[in-house]
């Protein structure tokens, strides 16, 4: 019987500077990907990656719903999955991340009184508490002005001192935590090297058919798509 469940895709996209990395992998961006098996071009999925702070050299973590057309600087995505409990991977990504959820009617009161300046005190509060609880030497002296929240969930900055932590560190720990648990994924391939080579390899193919600049008849609304489970492209 043909799976319905979502897909789990690493996902390429720009990135400026050059890489550091001995394998050039900081060449590009990295996230996950949950998205629908069947895509029209209103359909939404939700991406988890770490970025930089705005302003900051503080890496965080974003979860947050995504068009599944071409935006965002997205260049390819390879599907490593099929999702067999989306609230358990959701879970999973979130690990090793500290999350503040503020409930849904304090946020409303403070849009009905105060808006956005009656949102950063509950935040600051709620941050404050944490620091009290975890220690100071947990978390930043203040609260970062980047994270006050719109969304629910609201990320506190990770709190790493390894030299070369970045998006892809996190994407290849990340993995590795939800290949732990075999409950969470249906079908999958889970190895990072084999994930990353497809990935990369993919990237570097594209480019070469000329998809990124504009060369080729290719639908430029769509991203170009592999499929690891089955080794073939599903969009080009």
């Amino acid at each position: 019987m043909p799976s319905d469940k979502a897909r789990l895709y690493v996902a390429l996209y720009v990135r400026g500077g050059g890489p550091k990395m001995p394998g050039q992998e900081d060449n590009y961006h990295w996230a996950f990907l949950v998205a629908p098996k069947n895509e029209n071009k209103d359909s939404t999925g939700t991406r988890y990656h770490a970025k930089n702070a705005p302003g900051q050299s503080t890496w965080v973590f974003e979860e947050k719903s995504t068009s599944m057309t071409a935006t965002n600087m997205i260049l390819v995505r390879v599907m490593i999955g099929k999702v067999n409990d989306p609230q358990a991977l959701a879970a999973k990504l979130r690990q090793g991340v500290l999350v503040v959820r503020m409930e849904d009617e304090a946020i409303q009161s403070a849009y009905s009184v105060g808006g956005g300046k009656s949102i950063k005190k509950i935040f600051k509060y709620k941050f404050e508490l944490l620091r009290r609880i975890l220690g100071s030497s947990s978390l930043p002296s203040s609260t970062p002005s980047s994270l006050y929240p719109l969304p629910i969930l609201v990320p506190v900055p990770f709190i790493n001192d390894e030299p070369g932590w970045n998006c892809v560190t996190w994407l290849q720990s990340a993995l590795a935590l939800i290949a732990q648990d075999t409950s969470v994924m249906e079908t999958s391939t889970l190895n990072w090297e084999t994930a990353k080579a497809a990935a990369m390899q993919y990237c570097e193919k594209k480019t070469g058919q000329g998809r990124f600049s504009g060369e080729g008849d290719f639908d430029t609304s769509k991203v170009p798509t592999f499929d690891l489970l089955q080794g073939k492209e599903t969009i080009k």
